[in-house]
């Protein structure tokens, strides 16, 4: 019965020391500087680290207040990507592009309007503007629109998990993209 428990003891002893083995550990120190987004300090509950040399930082709500969206999809963590098929209460089907995807794949002049707003021109000159008081209201979950200058059109602008998110439908009746 010793040697029953004796192997038993060393058996356990085994399978736990190589079941700790497999998991991989690191040593992080919190990071003392603070992350700073459009001049104000960035409030978290979540710490910045480091990890030899390497700052980590809570990506989410750091994309957030950039304005980036930042999601895990299919097991990949997916940064500023393109909304398509938001389904809006009256029921219809859009598809919506973040605004700096906006801006790189239509080659467009952005500028910030009271680090809230936005005013984009494109290569044939028209401007579209996206005033604050829109913006504010965007971000409490207002359906706003953004006006094109020298036209009547609106088009839709929607905030999506703190990112702005402009109607890829109403930009291209209006003109102002193809």
């Amino acid at each position: 019965m010793k040697k029953f428990i004796i192997i038993l003891v060393i058996s356990l002893l085994l399978i736990t020391s190589s079941v700790s083995a497999a998991v991989e550990q690191f040593i992080l120190t919190r990071s003392p500087f603070p992350i700073i987004v459009n001049g104000q300090a960035l409030k978290s509950d979540l710490p910045v680290l480091n990890y030899k040399g390497n700052t980590y930082i809570p990506l989410k709500k750091v994309g957030e207040a950039l304005g980036v969206p930042v999601e895990f999809k299919d097991n990949k963590i997916v940064i500023g990507e393109v909304v398509k098929d938001v389904l809006l209460e009256s029921g219809e089907i859009i598809d919506w592009i973040y605004i700096s995807d906006l801006i790189k794949k239509y080659n467009l002049t952005g500028e910030r309007l009271e680090n809230i707003g936005y005013k984009l021109i494109n290569q044939q000159g028209k401007v579209l503007i996206i005033s604050p008081e829109s913006m504010k209201k965007a971000r409490d979950g207002e359906m706003v629109y953004a006006i094109v200058e020298g036209s009547d059109f609106k088009v839709r602008v929607k905030s999506i998990n703190g990112a702005t998110y402009l109607n890829l439908n109403d930009l291209k009746q209006c003109g102002f993209i193809e």
